[in-house]
């Protein structure tokens, strides 16, 4: 700051001595042009002179003249306001400058000092963090170790955990099966009256021999005995039969010994076995629920309800090729490197452009209906019981007259129809291109044949008479066991190599895509992705690409793509599963309720 001060003053030293020194240049000038005038004034107001004199004077004047030029020329050096204030403009505009430069120095001086500053404070503190971190990354991979191993030993608890649980539920399962199992020959009657001193056995066989004329041996009844039952009520009575046909001829009769001794028979059912039985009772969606031959069924079929399929008649085939041809499958299904999500891009891409080119329609199922049965014959129907309802309320005999040919309509037309499906089973039945499995179905239902549930006859073995199930199933298995026996068992080879060949490593070509695309059934239903086999084969060409770079790439990554169960078990007709009371899932059957008329689901 100093030296900037000594040059501000110096500057403005040197601009006072010009300005000065200007000054007296300029006073000097005016003393002399006043004395030239002067005595100018005085050569003009001298009186006249001679003609000698004024050759004298005119030489003074020229002298003057020259000297007024002088002054001329050195006044013209002198600065005027102008000058002077341009001047000052660029004394103020240097200073400014200077000024500025200096402070712009000075500042940045001072930055520079701060920046250094917080430089070292920043560079301690991040050398303090980077220990920090260190040190937390250290710890850090301590925890991560520790919980590894916690997440490795939470994970065999768990597998332990899992296993004990599917061996519990299998062990209650299985105890529930053998306890059901030692009870299937025994019966529960309930509602029978209870007196003192009463001899059951006795007393019950002689009733139900006098009033429904069943002799049963008092042999074959093991036991029979009162068991706890609720209070003010008489307890049930248990009976334990020897065989099993015993007790199957006395629920032949269930009915009418319900009726003469005002009783109530049932099965001796456990308690996991009647725990599921009130579930399904009081389940939205089951019908009705029932115990038979040691296991629990029960119906879930709908009656009347309404699904869409597709309207095939309105189908514009042409767009949707059209459409197919055009999609771009690389971009829209082969974005993903997961053969599940392009399984899914495929589906769902196929369906929207099915679905924009063939319509659906709604219609009504009515799976307790014959199958002879339509809607001519229903409109009938309706119309008949809404007649038979106005005859009953009026007693009309004009109405109860038309009640009896519409009447007498329904029966001619119920006729007519059950020839035509009788006709329309034997034309199938001629038909050499039918499947199998169709045609004996057919003819099942045509020639009317009925399981035969009577028990196999007796067997004679070694010279003795077994009529019970069991020794009879032991004799034969014994038989069929021994002739089943070779001789000369075959040596089993010790190669336990792999197959050279993998599924990786077959390709499959768009022919052969196309090949069995055209040979699909139109008339099978569709399967768990709802796609109809019938449109697949319609647009066989235009999805064979897509389908064949879909399998391939399903073959190289070693990946079935799909959901994660297989296509349901189809027997007679329509898909069933098996349920424990345990909400397991396992195989099964699924047998004919003879009592509701309609297919029912095994659940235990």
């Amino acid at each position: 700051m100093s030296q900037l001060q000594q040059q501000i003053t110096s500057f403005i030293s040197t601009a006072k001595v010009d300005k000065l020194s200007a000054k007296n240049t300029n006073n000097a000038e005016e003393s002399a042009f006043t004395e030239k005038n002067g005595d100018k004034q005085n050569i003009i107001n001298p009186a006249k002179r001679l003609h000698s004199c004024l050759s004298s004077s005119s030489d003074h004047s020229i002298c003057i003249e020259n000297e007024l030029d002088e002054i001329k020329q050195s006044l013209k050096n002198v600065p005027k306001k102008s000058d002077l204030t341009e001047i000052v403009t660029e004394i103020f505009k240097s200073l400014s400058e200077n000024l500025k430069k200096q402070i712009k120095k000075e500042i940045m001086s001072e930055v520079k000092s701060e920046v250094e500053k917080l430089k070292t404070n920043y560079d301690s503190k991040i050398s303090h963090l980077h220990d920090k971190l260190n040190t937390i990354e250290f710890e850090n991979g301590n925890l991560l170790e520790k919980n590894a191993s916690l997440h490795s030993d939470l994970r065999k608890m768990r597998e332990v955990v899992d296993e004990n649980n599917k061996k519990a539920t299998e062990s209650v399962r299985l105890g529930n099966w053998n306890e059901q199992y030692s009870r299937k020959k025994n019966v529960k009657i309930y509602h029978l009256p209870e007196n003192r001193n009463e001899d059951l056995p006795h007393s019950l066989l002689n009733e139900l021999k006098n009033q429904v004329k069943l002799d049963i041996n008092p042999s074959e009844v093991v036991a029979m005995h009162r068991i706890p039952g609720k209070e003010g009520s008489p307890r049930p009575v248990l009976i334990k039969f020897l065989r099993m046909d015993t007790k199957i001829s006395l629920l032949r009769k269930k009915k009418a010994i319900n009726e003469a001794l005002k009783v109530r028979i049932g099965d001796d059912i456990t308690k996991l076995n009647q725990g599921l039985l009130n579930r399904l009772y009081q389940h939205d969606n089951v019908i009705s629920s029932w115990y038979f031959n040691g296991h629990v069924y029960g119906s879930d079929e709908e009656g009347t309800r309404h699904r869409q399929i597709r309207d095939f008649k309105r189908a514009d085939y042409e767009g949707l090729k059209n459409q197919l041809n055009d999609t771009d499958w690389d971009d829209v299904v082969f974005n993903s490197n997961n053969i599940n999500d392009v399984y899914m891009n495929f589906v769902k891409t196929f369906e929207s452009t099915v679905n924009r080119y063939i319509p659906t329609k709604t219609i009504t199922v009515r799976p307790n209906d014959k199958p002879f049965m339509n809607n001519l014959i229903r409109n009938k129907i309706r119309h008949r019981n809404r007649i038979h309802h106005k005859a009953k309320t009026s007693n009309n005999p004009d109405h109860w007259k038309k009640f009896r040919e519409i009447r007498n309509e329904i029966i001619s037309l119920v006729r007519k129809a059950k020839d035509d499906y009788k006709c329309k089973l034997t034309s199938q039945l001629i038909d050499k291109n039918i499947p199998p499995g169709k045609w004996w179905r057919i003819a099942k239902s045509v020639s009317n044949f009925t399981k035969n549930r009577d028990s196999p006859p007796f067997l004679e073995h070694d010279g003795q008479i077994f009529i019970h199930p069991l020794d009879k199933s032991e004799i034969l298995n014994n038989h069929f066991a021994d002739i089943a026996n070779i001789d000369i068992e075959p040596e089993i080879p010790d190669n336990n190599e792999p197959p050279p060949c993998h599924l990786n490593k077959f390709v499959i070509t768009e022919k052969e895509i196309l090949d069995q695309l055209k040979i699909l059934n139109v008339n099978k239903p569709a399967g768990p992705d709802s796609i109809s086999p019938r449109i697949l084969k319609e647009v066989a060409s235009f999805i064979s690409k897509p389908l064949t770079k879909l399998f391939n790439m399903s073959l190289s990554v070693k990946q079935y793509y799909g959901p994660n169960y297989g296509p349901p078990r189809r027997y007679g007709g329509g898909n069933y599963n098996r349920y424990n009371g345990y909400g397991g899932r396992y195989g099964g059957n699924r047998p004919w309720n003879w009592n509701r008329g309609r297919y029912a689901r095994k659940y235990w």
